[in-house]
């Protein structure tokens, strides 16, 4: 019998995580707390998988927007629990992140976890023709102020070193990508284009992702399953006590969003992941909706298409854990978008709310290791990057699993 895996989250980390064991012939086992696929910060998100805009959160732009932030005046990005000592703790190795050297090294290194997950995306796409209503659409990064576009360029210069092909433009050539755009409110400076960034529905993704590992593996899929604690036995988990009684497997990967710092707890592991709730709504689109990816800079805002919907993302509140939408901030995010892109979706019509929580780490680095136990793993800290990055760490953690074993990589299906 094949080595069984299993993996805790069932969202687009948990979803990858379990397809790239799958498909080298493990058998995979996935539960979620959740009684859907993707319900947590994987529902509906920005869509956006940003191969090139991996830019580090803690930089020393960011450092300057501190006392702003500090004193709550800045709508796009609150901080909910000041001060609260964990908090704490996560900012000052934040704020240790904040040098140019460090923001530079951590860009890069998530630089090229983008790349390696859009090489592994385009083969799963080839193979398995999953529908989640993808399209290598490109994508616009909107500058209002010069020097913030100029700011922008020295780091367009460090990330195309990897032959990314990102390019700082101006107003004119920015329209002339986007039309759209001329229908754009206020100021526009210019732009970062990115064409090789693509969109596409990680919910329906990770749930096609889902059906393909049942199809390849004996294992399962259970929802609305809790974990409730670990068996150990001699220095290794020899079963994962649930709500649906105890499941033993040969290794355990805990993909559970901000939720994995929980239950590393349980193992004695501290994860320094920070809680990071954001909003959307997903809208009727319009004549005007833009064919490529948008995001304006200055409202820190994203708008992108996806199949016949329009999906606008944005606002950020640090330390806090997602709920239900807060109508003030669903309000204030689409006043943002209609003030900006004021034909860009029908605002107005059958809108859908939606507020996420994604698991921030420090230097942007999502977290790849073992945790507490010789088979127990997680995967998880990817950030606002969770789509876009998910393929290549379920990859990293597939090889550092086999390494631990000693066991041989399966050739792929055909």
């Amino acid at each position: 019998m094949s080595d069984h895996v299993l993996v805790i989250g069932a969202g687009i980390v948990g979803a990858t995580t379990a397809l790239a064991f799958a498909e080298r012939g493990y058998r995979v086992s996935v539960i979620d707390r959740a009684d859907t696929v993707a319900a947590g910060a994987s529902g509906a998100n920005g869509a956006q998988l940003s191969y090139s805009y991996t830019d580090a959160m803690a930089s020393p732009a960011m450092l300057r927007q501190l006392p702003k932030l500090l004193l709550g005046r800045d709508p796009a990005m609150l901080l909910s629990s000041w001060p609260d000592p964990k908090l704490l703790g996560w900012s000052l190795r934040f704020l240790r992140n904040c040098t140019r050297a460090r923001s530079d090294s951590n860009t890069l290194a998530v630089l090229e976890l983008a790349l390696a997950s859009r090489a592994i995306m385009l083969d799963w796409q080839r193979r398995y023709r999953f529908a989640f209503d993808h399209r290598p659409a490109g994508k616009l990064h909107l500058y209002r102020e010069a020097s913030d576009l100029d700011a922008a360029a020295a780091r367009v210069a460090l990330k195309n070193r990897f032959a990314i092909q990102q390019s700082v433009i101006t107003r004119d050539e920015a329209i002339a990508v986007e039309p759209a755009l001329e229908q754009i409110g206020g100021e526009l400076a210019g732009a970062v284009y990115s064409p090789i960034d693509e969109v596409g529905d990680a919910a329906g993704f990770a749930a096609a992702a889902l059906e393909q590992v049942k199809a390849f593996s004996s294992g399962d899929i259970q929802l609305g399953v809790r974990v409730d604690g670990f068996v150990h036995h001699r220095g290794s988990c020899r079963a994962v006590k649930t709500s649906a009684g105890d499941i033993e497997a040969d290794a355990v990967v805990i993909c559970a969003g901000y939720e994995t710092a929980r239950l590393a707890a349980r193992l004695g592991v501290s994860l320094p992941l920070l809680p990071v709730a954001g909003y959307s709504l997903t809208c009727p689109p319009t004549a005007a909706t833009p064919a490529v990816s948008i995001t304006d800079m200055s409202r820190k805002i994203v708008l992108c298409r996806i199949g016949d919907r329009v999906r606008v993302a944005g606002l950020a509140e640090l330390g806090r854990v997602a709920g239900r939408p807060s109508p003030q901030r669903i309000d204030a995010l689409r006043q943002s978008a209609r003030a900006r892109f004021p034909l860009a979706a029908d605002y107005g019509g059958d809108i859908h709310p939606w507020m996420g929580t994604r698991p921030m780490t420090p230097d942007s680095r999502p977290i790849v290791r073992p945790c507490g136990a010789r088979n127990v793993y997680v995967n998880c800290g990817h950030g606002m990057l969770g789509w876009t990055l998910a393929a290549a760490t379920a990859d990293s953690l597939r090889r550092l699993v086999e390494q631990d074993r000693g066991r041989d990589q399966l050739p792929q299906p055909v």
